[in-house]
């Protein structure tokens, strides 16, 4: 057991590394041969040296590069039997995004920009906008018009609306009706009547920052230019307006995302209208102004956003619960019964902060509390805060990894303990370990208590019962395998002596009859197997893994085998798995079953 660990801290730290300094493509790397020519460029303003991953609807990794200054980026990879490739884009630290509105506000700095003004992605916060692209649209006789795509604030709205189905196996067909049916959603939203169906992922818009004269551009696509400019009055707008939308068709008498959404449209849609009186640009005032002012008066008709929801309604798609025969990553940091299980590592080179927050039953006064912590990842900029409704949080502490020998307690498994005492006498009853952007949070233990800490063991003895805990990302949960993160695994315990497997149950049975695997390539396990099963006791094996390769399959940089495995099936299933028999450890990314 303790030379398996040993291989595994030796193997993690690199794989983990390498996502976090490059995700293991160079700026402007490629999988396999150039095939496929993808052009675009980002408007939300422009964005410049922004981060750029092309990932397939298997969400396996294409391209990553940067856009130029200009927001430009030319993207070559090979056609891995998908559909669609969708690319995102996120705001880097080095960046830039031009300001297109009135007034720009961010949310890290106090400064105040102005129309035309740069500024920096080091004040941004986390902001990703994404679009989604036909891979047909690409091929070698598509001209440069079908190539190029614009990622805006426009097709990052649709493509929030829709994230759900992209992992589902579309076709073409479908492909269209989701493309349609929330481009609809989102002009509706907006309070837009439009004639005719648009594609909002294929209606690239022009910065208006540089053709200030829209006088002969169509009236929809100013009106769109205008809208998309007026986001920037607050870059928080986009995903505020993103998560309210997709919280209303989630549950559609919600008040709260309701009233989210009037008040982003009336701002925004004002914004439009001041942009055209501030003489920055030439519009066709008369047409153009008349669109966004009959939008402001029509408001949102909800009853209409309501019906249009049937346009995401698509029968192919079956969405799982995820089972596993173990998890050695267990996401639960409070229990003191197994030190054997790891527990917390957060999103990995995020742009957000990352935090682990514990609720407990009542308030009460915390005299401190035990951490531990990967030393491969230092914290800094890290605190515990106390809260009582989970919205105002109080510092109670700073937290850093500059630890003396002395002032730590055991380490093990490259984990570092130490205890933190509090100087507080307020009662709350949700406490919260915070920390800024950085590589990684990576933790062990975080454990409360309101009596004496015990200094000479790494459990949690005699701490505070929490009821709930949760964490703000999660990158190694059984979910993971059918999650759209291109960065986020599943690993099973170690050494165990069991059978290990990772099964996908469906409320609906159906005939599988192809399934997408990524699986490291050092970890498939012994004799891997895909198995099926009505009931989950009896199961059949409907295809067994080989360890050479498949047509088409591709290895990454990681070292996961990504490829499609054709399955003999004409049974129909509720229950399919990834099935090992005793192994060192199963390490999966992902694992898609198709009808």
């Amino acid at each position: 057991m303790n030379a398996v660990r040993s291989i595994i801290w030796a193997l993690l730290p690199v794989v983990l590394l390498c996502s976090i300094l490059t995700g293991c493509f160079g700026t402007g790397e490629n999988v396999g041969s150039s095939k496929i020519l993808l052009m675009g460029s980002v408007l939300k303003g422009v964005f410049s040296e922004a981060e750029i991953v092309v990932t397939d609807e298997r969400s396996r990794v294409l391209w990553r590069g940067s856009s130029s200054a200009n927001g430009d980026f030319n993207a070559t990879f090979s056609k891995l039997d998908n559909d669609f490739v969708v690319t995102e884009v996120t705001m880097t630290a080095s960046g830039m995004m031009q300001c297109d509105a009135t007034i720009c506000e961010v949310p890290l700095s106090s400064t105040v920009y102005h129309f035309g003004d740069q500024i920096p992605g080091s004040e941004m916060g986390a902001i990703t906008l994404r679009n989604i692209k036909n891979i047909e649209e690409l091929s070698e006789h598509s001209d440069d018009k079908d190539r190029h795509t614009q990622i805006n604030g426009f097709t990052t709205l649709a493509v929030d609306l829709i994230d759900d189905q992209l992992n589902s196996g579309l076709s073409q067909e479908q492909y269209v009706q989701l493309a349609n049916g929330s481009s609809r959603i989102v002009l509706t939203a907006f309070g837009l009547e439009v004639d005719k169906p648009i594609n909002l992922f294929n209606l690239p818009l022009p910065d208006i920052t540089k053709q200030t004269d829209l006088g002969n551009v169509d009236s929809i696509i100013a009106v769109l230019a205008l809208i998309n400019a007026s986001q920037s009055l607050n870059i928080s707008f986009l995903s505020n307006f993103s998560e309210a939308l997709v919280r209303y068709l989630s549950v559609l008498d919600d008040d709260f995302a309701k009233s989210t959404l009037i008040d982003l449209q009336l701002v925004i849609l004002s914004e439009a209208l001041n942009i055209i009186e501030s003489a920055q640009l030439d519009v066709d005032q008369a047409m153009v102004k008349q669109v966004i002012e009959q939008a402001v008066i029509r408001g949102i008709d909800f009853t209409k956003l309501a019906e249009a929801v049937d346009a995401l309604a698509i029968t192919k798609g079956h969405k799982p619960v995820v089972l596993a025969s173990s998890q050695f990553w267990g996401g639960d940091i409070t229990g003191s019964s197994n030190t054997d299980d790891w527990l917390w590592v957060s999103g990995i080179n995020s742009q957000n902060n990352e935090w682990f927050q514990l609720d407990f039953e009542s308030e009460f006064v915390a005299t401190g509390f035990k951490i531990g912590f990967s030393e491969s990842y230092s914290l800094e900029s890290a605190a515990v805060e106390g809260s009582n409704d989970g919205v105002n949080w109080i510092n109670l502490v700073n937290v850093d990894s500059t630890i003396a020998a002395s002032d730590s307690l055991v380490l093990q498994r490259n984990v570092r303990y130490r205890v933190y005492l509090f100087n507080h006498q307020e009662p709350y009853s949700k406490y919260r370990f915070v920390s800024d952007p950085q590589d990684a949070v990576w933790l062990e233990r975080f454990c409360l208590y309101e009596v004496s800490i015990p200094q000479n063991t790494q459990a949690c003895e005699v701490s505070a019962e929490p009821v709930a805990s949760s964490a703000s990302s999660y990158k190694l949960g059984a979910d993971n395998v059918v999650s759209a993160d291109i960065e986020s695994w599943w690993i099973s315990d170690l050494a165990s002596g069991v059978e290990e497997w990772i099964q996908l149950s469906y409320q609906d049975g159906f005939v599988a009859t192809k399934v997408a695997i990524s699986v490291h390539q050092n970890n498939a396990g012994d004799t891997p197997q895909i198995q099926a099963s009505n009931n989950g006791e009896l199961w059949k094996t409907i295809a067994t893994i080989k360890s050479n390769s498949y047509p088409g399959e591709v290895i990454d940089d990681r070292l996961f085998r990504h490829f499609n495995l054709e399955l003999d099936n004409t049974e129909s299933f509720n229950h399919y798995r990834y099935y090992s028999n005793p192994t060192s450890f199963l390490w999966l990314e992902y694992l898609y079953f198709y009808d």
